[in-house]
């Protein structure tokens, strides 16, 4: 099981690297899954490195959409899974389509002191 850095790093990791496999990217965005599990734990910081990793995703959605599509179908895959909107990360091929300004993501908050 990762801790909630590994998780944070791994992710980041993939967002950073845009010549991986469809199987790679599928595993980054099932790794953002289980990162929105646990975003409430998560520190200032570690929300801050994310919502980079967040944007880096979205600035690069058609190079990871590119590989997803060579093995499997985003759509069908999201039905069958019943994948919900808030999960835009499962949406490479919509925001490849209709690209979303990284500008427009939230920012992360600090934590309160």
């Amino acid at each position: 099981m990762m801790t909630n850095e590994q998780r944070i790093h791994a992710y980041e990791v993939d967002t950073d690297f845009l010549e991986v496999s469809g199987m790679e990217s599928i595993e980054m965005l099932y790794n953002r899954s289980e990162i929105a599990k646990i975003e409430h734990e998560l520190s200032a910081s570690q929300k801050q490195r994310l919502a980079q990793a967040d944007r880096r995703l979205l600035r690069d959605a058609h190079l990871f959409y590119a590989a997803i599509q060579s093995i499997a179908n985003l759509r069908s895959w999201r039905k069958q899974d019943q994948t919900p909107p808030e999960q835009w990360w499962w949406y490479v091929d919509v925001l490849t389509e209709a690209p979303v300004v990284p500008a427009a993501l939230p920012a992360a908050q600090p934590e309160p002191v």
